[in-house]
């Protein structure tokens, strides 16, 4: 299983951090575990995250 951190998602989605820790905490999605100081993340979340970011654009109308 493949595990990210916040900064993680949030190059892999092209989006600043903020965005990402935004998504995570108006959705309610819980890291898996906490690696040192940096929260982590599973696949199950990454793609939760994704999905609430292409949302967000949709309703923007960014990135169509």
């Amino acid at each position: 299983m493949k595990v990210r951190t916040i900064s993680e998602m949030a190059s892999a989605c092209g989006v600043p951090r903020w965005r990402v820790l935004w998504v995570l905490q108006s959705r309610g999605i819980e890291p898996e575990a906490r690696i040192g100081n940096a929260w982590v993340f599973g696949e199950d979340a990454a793609e939760r995250v994704r999905a609430a970011l292409a949302e967000i654009n949709a309703k923007r109308g960014v990135g169509a």
